[in-house]
């Protein structure tokens, strides 16, 4: 019995000295548990918007460029205000399913203001699931839509 406890009593001394760094290399079963609901919800779902030309004529093409973030297989809601500026060319419905973007035409003079939202899948850190979540854009884009008869009146008034 005396050999037992010379072996014992330096190994769980050794083992005291030791126990503080190896609790903190060993994740508890505290810490290891999800991140909260509030640190999950730093987490951001949102689109980014980008147009192209910035300035346009009656009748030109206007693409309006969608970059998704934290959101798959999404399903596109976008909206030009005000109405009868501008279609979609070729004709679409909302929502557009897996569209990274939009054409548009523009059918008359004015500045025009592209708004989107959507909705998709979300990786849940809690559930250690996809779920169904949205987003909505990270600001609105603009666009300058002039008519033709501009570039023929200008030039004439500089005469």
């Amino acid at each position: 019995m005396f050999g037992f406890g010379r072996r014992v009593i330096p190994v769980l001394l050794l083992l005291s000295i030791l126990a503080p760094s190896l609790a903190a290399a060993v994740p508890s079963p505290a810490s290891a548990r999800e991140p909260a609901f509030r640190d999950r919800a730093a987490i951001e779902h949102y689109l980014e918007l980008s147009v192209t030309p910035a300035l346009a004529e009656v009748g030109d093409l206007i693409t309006l460029n969608i970059v998704y973030h934290n959101l798959g297989e999404p399903y596109l809601y976008a909206n030009a205000s005000p109405d009868g500026l501008v279609a979609t060319d070729p004709p679409i419905t909302m929502p557009c399913p897996y569209c990274n973007s939009v054409t548009y035409r523009a059918l008359a003079a004015g500045v025009v203001t592209f708004r989107a939202g959507a909705t998709g899948e979300i990786y849940d850190e809690g559930c250690r699931c996809w779920r169904w979540s949205g987003g909505t854009d990270n600001g609105p884009v603009t666009v300058t839509i002039v008519d033709l008869l501009w570039r023929i009146f200008i030039p004439s008034l500089q005469r």
